[in-house]
């Protein structure tokens, strides 16, 4: 699917930018695969990136399961309700892309 996004941007010679990037997950591990591989991606394809949910809020998929119900995503937030990173942009992932 990025292939072809790429292909229709440069056709019409516009850049390319994904926004609401990186899907969730309750489970810290699983959550880094994800965003370690989609942003990979992204960057090998050329394609620039905003990720959704940079910090906790009530909104579902923004917080933790001790905060309330979350939806099927699981937690997309990469800023804590305290303020820290979580373990999924901890170590220089992000910032190593």
């Amino acid at each position: 699917m990025l292939d072809s996004a790429v292909q229709l941007s440069l056709k019409y010679n516009k850049p390319l930018l994904t926004t609401e990037t990186c899907w969730g997950s309750e489970d810290d591990k699983m959550r880094s695969e994800i965003v370690r591989r989609t942003l990979l991606a992204h960057k090998k394809a050329g394609i620039g990136y905003i990720t959704h949910a940079l910090h906790w809020s009530h909104v579902a998929d923004l917080h933790s399961d001790d905060d309330g119900p979350t939806g099927i995503l699981g937690n997309l937030m990469f800023i804590t309700r305290d303020k820290s990173a979580t373990t999924t942009s901890s170590g220089g992932l992000l910032l190593a892309l």
